[in-house]
Order: structure tokens, then sequence, then C-alpha cells
């Protein structure tokens, strides 16, 4: 008997996701080709497509969940670099200002 729905086919499927159901029937994402070759379906067969499947959904889920966490440490990242460089501009106007205070107001008061 052939393995209808390989692993190496699995994998081709991970990317676009459909449901089990047109899995199961089509194996491809594009409709019935293979569906007349496969309906001698044996139980062995679906239940081993059945366990691709949902290693292949489970790994694409994971795959979606580390993305968006990447995402959020990034925005998360940005903001802080914001606000290190509204600080940064903050301390050196201060720092400015300073040293200008001390230029004028050196010498008890007297102006340069």
């Amino acid at each position: 008997k052939r393995e209808y729905l390989s692993r190496r086919r699995c994998r081709a499927l991970t990317g676009a996701m459909t449901t089990w159901r047109q899995w199961k029937r089509n194996g491809t994402r594009m409709g019935n080709q293979d569906a007349k070759a496969r309906r001698h379906f044996t139980r062995r067969t679906v239940s081993r497509a059945w366990n691709l499947w949902r290693e292949a959904a489970a790994t694409e889920k994971r795959h979606d969940v580390a993305v968006s966490r990447a995402r959020a440490r990034n925005y998360r990242l940005t903001v802080r670099d914001g606000f290190h460089a509204w600080v940064a501009v903050v301390v050196s106007v201060a720092n400015t200002t300073l040293r200008l205070e001390s230029l004028f107001h050196r010498r008890g008061g007297q102006r340069l």
C-alpha cells in the first residue's frame, strides 16, 4: 500500500494550513486530484495521517506564538529605546544649561 500522505507532503502543507477534513480528503490544497486514488484509505493510514496533521498544526501554532512574542519584544525594545533617547535629550539639555549658567554666573554673579 502506498503511504499517500507522506511526511514530505505534510511538511509542504504546513505553510497554508487546511482543516483536518480537507487535508484528509485532498492531501493537497488544490481540489480533489488524488482523492480517487485514496478511496481505499486504511484505518492505519488515516491515524498516521492524523498524527502528521496534528504535528503540523502544533508546529504552525508554535511558530505563530513565537512570531507574536518576537513582535511584542521588538515593540517593547523600540519603546524603551525611545524613552532612553528622550532621557538623553533631557539630560544633555540640562547639562548645556548648567554649563551656560556656570559660564555666565561664575565669579560671584559677575557677567562675562
